[in-house]
């Protein structure tokens, strides 16, 4: 089937979240999400471990991404999707504000 995005050829085709330009690392691996994420991303994706303003995925043994989990809809949000500047996000932290 056609993705609802249109078909795009290997020299086109990129992962909207990491950039990269392979599916995955094994031959199996397939495009997810109308082939706009890697086997790896749209994994996560499927998993809600997305960030709902910029659509971004993460993996939760990155630690280097700040991150806040929102009191509304407990979804993950980066601090700078969420217009959290680093003081604050400190202030959060050391509060143990990490939802809001």
């Amino acid at each position: 089937t056609i993705p609802a995005g249109g078909w795009k050829c290997s020299d086109c085709v990129r992962c909207v979240s990491c950039g990269t330009r392979s599916s995955g690392k094994k031959e199996s691996d397939k495009w997810k999400k109308d082939c706009t994420l890697c086997h790896a991303c749209g994994t996560l994706w499927e998993q809600n471990k997305y960030c709902p303003v910029c659509k971004g995925v993460y993996r939760d043994s990155d630690t280097s991404v700040r991150m806040i989990e929102c009191d509304g809809c407990r979804m993950w949000v980066h601090a700078s999707c969420g217009n959290i500047d680093n003081a604050k996000y400190e202030r959060m932290m050391r509060d143990d504000l990490s939802v809001w």
